[in-house]
């Protein structure tokens, strides 16, 4: 029963960014988008900018890799609100990204923390329901010779997908996108 509920459920393309990155670094950037799952058509975008509750702990390297500053972050938002806005979007979802891991470990652990997700609670809002595009990327081009590395970047100018501001959580999630339909063939 779960495979035919599995095939009906629309995507998430998602990606954040970090103050650090260290395990205990703060989300400080959420984006994605929400796509169809039978035409693979984007039906909306979000982009969160996320208040740090402790700056002091950030790196200034990956802030300014990520191109924080106050003016762009003047109505951030605290985690908790953004995460209970995006656990509607998200519900029921297939969660895609680019080198998920990270994302999604750090994600799961700010559901938990705002209390969104209980402790005796065993299924996120993207239990069994992940896809990671590095994976498929290196499945589909491991014996190419012109990829050095499998970053985002490379396999962008690899495939001619522009990104017009790397390390920008919704630009990174758009691009995860284009790669997927390419890497599957759709576009």
């Amino acid at each position: 029963m779960e495979d035919l509920v599995f095939r009906g459920r629309d995507f998430i393309f998602l990606d954040l960014e970090f103050s650090s990155l260290r395990p205990d670094a703060e989300i400080i950037e959420i984006g994605g988008l929400l796509v169809n799952h039978k035409n693979f058509k984007i039906e909306k975008e979000f982009d969160y900018k996320i208040k740090m509750l402790h700056p002091e702990k950030a790196d200034p390297q990956s802030l300014n890799l990520v191109g924080y500053n106050e003016d762009l972050w003047k109505d951030a938002i605290l985690i908790d609100e953004a995460l209970n806005e995006l656990y509607k979007i998200f519900e029921d979802k297939i969660m895609v990204g680019f080198n998920l891991a990270m994302d999604f470990a750090r994600l799961e652990r700010a559901f938990y923390e705002a209390k969104i997700l209980s402790n005796n609670q065993i299924a996120d809002p993207f239990y069994k329901r992940k896809i990671d595009v590095l994976s498929i990327a290196y499945f589909v081009l491991k014996d190419n010779p012109e990829i050095k590395y499998f970053s985002l970047r490379e396999l962008c100018n690899y495939f001619k997908i522009p990104i017009p501001k790397e390390h920008c959580a919704l630009e990174d999630a758009r691009a995860t996108y284009f790669l997927f339909l390419k890497l599957l063939g759709y576009n």
